[in-house]
């Protein structure tokens, strides 16, 4: 072979992995930024200009408040042009992103930020003199918030770290109210998660009072409500709502009789909107109503208790999606902080029982019951195996009941119809598994003897329900953290779950697979003579082994067919090593995710 022919074959097949590695950057970099974290061009080290820059961004109208839609305009001065940019609404020292952008042509949302639609940069390499596009902002704008912006004029050409404040400050964020003669204004962050406020100004002039209802949802079928209470529970309580349907809105007020609503009038709005996602709401309504179901304000204090779901066709209300009540009542004539207690507590233990259930219980629980069987240990006179799998089986079943009726008092005894396939989903599965998990320890209770002819048919049918039920929880849990992300506004914690679910969904496909190979390994010789696993599978499923060690396989009652005290060997040292391993990693697990799912956004 001449010289340096060996070498062709590793630089045949070094070069082209270098040429897909590098060409994939570099036109993935023509078609927007790719970096969220600080929004600088990464120019294989190229700097940044430190000249003026040639390129400016431009807002309208300079006055707005919390969820207005404004203008942006990013230009190059006297024409300038710029063939690529990044632009976000951050404050200093933060590299959190604020209100959402809409994208127009030749422009795109940055794909890597945590929240959707809150970076936009450019979607093509083409040349560009200007660019104009939308930007809504939040509804708490915090002190010093600018736009932040980077402009590309070419590969090693390139301006960062552009500000430009947003000013001057605007009026619909929840600042220390100023003190006006004959108003009071004031307003309530009724949920972080949610971006729920509620804002009011009562005038003493004139005896009304202007409320201003804001909420980030999904889609433009959704409603607010808020609701005047004695108390701080749901029942005889006036409720004033804004609901959207299809582009259209209208307010109405209606009336809380237990925990059944009716509408009792219209509530005639000043405007309403729902723009990127952002649901608005004005109206302007008298402080003495000649209704005994609308009540009075300024002449009492009240409780609020706002409450926002989904809207159907008609403008029907269905079951609300989250609620949430002031910490006391609210006295609508002053300028007091009014605070929230939201109730999430139930939501939040109904996935902790399912989890702990699932991930844990039931996990170790099916291993001991499959591949521990020969480890000839007993607890409490019983056999180690059976002992596990019963105690921990019923205990899953347990969780799970109680999960059950947890979520069932916080949806106050509703079935869920939250919008999504997701949503509708998981409480269908979820019954399902609530339904078989208690049926199948019942039929374990009425197994046929170890003998009997149909005890094999129970075998099958008892292990193939608890590995579908297995199945189940682990889909039913991945759409519940689903939900509950999307409600909460957490992306980042489904994020960290579904890594964090899909690490021990593979131990377990990891491990199942190596004690199966284990099992197969250590049959009799009577048994691996025959060269096939059918004899392994199929003694399992009779509950019966070609040796002595059949008894320890059986669920027997206590004092029946006691098995014999067989030397300890090898693969019951390996099997009690990894019943235990297992325990431990699946507890592990279980607090992981459990943290995951109170992690803050």
């Amino acid at each position: 072979m001449p010289p340096g022919r060996e070498a062709l074959p590793l630089t045949a097949l070094v070069i082209p992995l270098l040429v897909g590695l590098y060409v994939p950057t570099v036109i993935s970099r023509s078609r927007g930024a790719p970096n969220c974290e600080d929004l600088t061009p990464h120019h294989h080290h190229k700097p940044a200009q430190t000249s003026n820059p040639p390129y400016s961004v431009d807002f309208s109208p300079q006055d707005f408040k919390g969820g207005d839609t404004i203008t942006v305009t990013v230009k190059g001065t006297a024409g300038r042009i710029f063939k690529g940019f990044v632009i976000a609404a951050r404050i200093d020292n933060s590299n959190e992103n604020y209100g959402t952008f809409t994208a127009v042509p030749n422009t795109t949302a940055v794909s890597s930020c945590l929240k959707p639609n809150s970076a936009l940069t450019h979607s093509t390499s083409s040349e560009k003199s200007s660019l104009s596009f939308n930007w809504t902002s939040p509804m708490d704008i915090p002190p010093g918030l600018h736009f932040k912006s980077s402009f590309v004029e070419s590969y090693s050409v390139f301006w960062a770290n552009l500000k430009t404040p947003l000013l001057p400050t605007p009026t619909g964020m929840p600042v220390t109210p100023t003190s006006v003669p004959g108003k009071s204004r004031n307003s309530w962050k009724c949920s972080e998660k949610f971006e729920c406020q509620v804002s009011w100004e009562m005038d003493e002039a004139s005896k009304t009072i202007n409320f201003e209802f804001n909420l980030k949802v999904t889609n433009d079928r959704s409603y607010i409500a808020l609701g005047l209470s004695e108390d701080d529970d749901m029942g005889s309580d006036s409720v004033m709502e804004c609901l959207y349907y299809n582009g259209q809105v209208k307010g109405q007020y209606s009336y809380n009789e237990g925990i059944r609503n009716s509408k009792v009038t219209d509530l005639t709005l000043n405007n309403g909107k729902y723009v990127n996602g952002l649901m608005t709401c004005n109206f302007t309504r008298d402080n003495v109503m000649n209704n005994s179901k609308i009540f009075n304000i300024g002449q009492k204090q009240w409780y609020l208790l706002a409450a926002a779901g989904p809207v159907k066709d008609g403008f029907m209300k269905r079951k609300h999606t989250f609620t949430a009540t002031t910490s006391g009542k609210v006295d609508f004539s002053k300028q007091n902080p009014v605070d929230s207690e939201e109730e999430e507590i139930l939501t939040h233990l109904h996935g902790v029982s399912m989890i702990v259930a699932w991930v844990f219980f039931a996990s170790v629980g099916i291993f001991a019951a499959r591949y521990s069987k020969s480890v000839n240990k007993k607890l409490c006179k019983i056999m180690l195996w059976f002992q596990l799998h019963r105690t921990f089986m019923v205990l899953a079943m347990l969780l799970t009941i109680l999960g059950f009726i947890l979520i069932f008092i916080q949806n106050e005894g509703e079935y869920s119809e939250l919008q999504g396939s997701s949503a509708k989903a998981h409480p269908i599965i979820g019954i399902i598994v609530t339904i078989f998990v208690i049926i199948n320890p019942i039929l374990g209770y009425f197994r046929p003897g170890k003998d009997h002819p149909k005890r094999i048919y129970f075998n099958w049918v008892h292990s193939m329900i608890g590995t579908i039920l297995m199945i189940l929880a682990d889909v039913t849990i991945f759409i519940g953290v689903l939900m509950h992300s999307k409600m909460e506004n957490v992306e980042r914690m489904y994020d960290a779950f579904v890594i964090e679910m899909s690490l021990f969904l593979v131990y377990k496909f990891v491990a199942g697979c190596g004690m199966e190979i284990m099992e197969y390994c250590n049959q009799d010789e009577e048994e691996a003579e025959d060269h096939s696993i059918k004899p392994m599978f199929w003694n399992r499923l009779r509950g019966t082994f070609g040796y002595d060690k059949v008894s320890a396989y059986e669920m027997n009652t206590p004092g029946q067919n006691k098995p014999p005290e067989p030397e300890v060997n090898k693969e019951e040292k390996v099997k009690t090593i990894m019943l235990l391993v297992h325990t431990v990693i699946c507890l592990a697990f279980t607090i992981s995710l459990i943290a995951t799912l109170f992690m803050k956004p």
